[in-house]
């Protein structure tokens, strides 16, 4: 392959998976936008962005529990393609790739060789110098390091929209973990400390609020302190009686 048509694959991905990400992003922040929501992470030609899990858990749109679904067997997909990808170069030892090789390894091993496919490893392997054009060789080792599998974007989820008292959030991601029989996750603070914080978090502002009920709860300043976190009392014991059911 040619530094140009490289350049030219992953120009034509990124510039793509940027767009995808701008109107993703908007969809799942607007509520009346949620038609769009629904045609974007219906779209085969892109891998979902972990991105759009932390955009939900900050969003007060009410999501259905069937798309969360899609989201997160989208994500458990590509999770499969990584792990095949890389039990094909344990098997075959292979150490470091370039984009031709990459290429090669996808076509001779029938893994899904599309652009976009060959593009998100390749970004992946290059730790993100994939504008470094040559036949440069990039440790396999990197597509590990640097691929977020759906257990890291599930607690991610769960955390932020705990910390956001953002209940009705955590309630559909629990029912659409439940339906993908994904159950791998659960708040664990007395294992794990975020958890322990974000729960610490979560009981400090009910008991300030049962207190006081005038003051204001979460916090009240930052670009985001007008939206979130909730300031009221109702969001903040629902969310701790939501994940308290998690670890009981």
């Amino acid at each position: 392959m040619s530094d140009l048509r490289q350049f030219v694959d992953l120009q034509a991905f990124c510039a793509s998976e940027n767009v995808y990400k701008t109107y993703l992003k908007a969809a799942a922040s607007d509520r009346t936008k949620l038609n769009l929501f629904l045609h974007l992470i219906d779209k085969k030609d892109f891998i979902v962005p972990d991105e759009v899990f932390k955009w939900i858990a900050e969003s007060e749109s009410d999501f259905y529990t069937l798309d969360i679904c899609i989201l997160l067997q989208r994500k458990q997909c590509v999770d499969g393609y990584i792990d095949a990808f890389l039990h094909v170069c344990e098997r075959d030892q292979i150490e470091n790739l370039n984009y031709a090789a990459l290429e090669f390894l996808m076509t001779t091993n029938y893994l899904d060789n599309t652009l976009t496919y060959k593009c998100f490893i390749y970004k992946l392997l290059s730790d993100n110098r994939w504008q470094n054009l040559g036949d440069i060789f990039y440790p396999v080792e990197n597509i590990r390091k640097n691929y977020r599998r759906i257990d890291q974007c599930v607690d991610e989820f769960m955390c932020r929209a705990a910390y956001l008292a953002n209940h009705k959030a955590l309630s559909t991601f629990y029912e659409s973990l439940e339906i993908i029989n994904y159950d791998s996750f659960a708040f664990q603070p007395s294992q794990n400390q975020e958890h322990r914080r974000i729960f610490n978090w979560i009981r400090k502002n009910i008991v300030k609020g049962e207190a006081n009920p005038e003051i204001p709860l979460g916090w009240t300043e930052g670009p985001d302190s007008t939206k979130w976190p909730s300031i009221k009392l109702d969001d903040y014991k629902k969310t701790l009686h939501v994940i308290s059911g998690s670890h009981e």
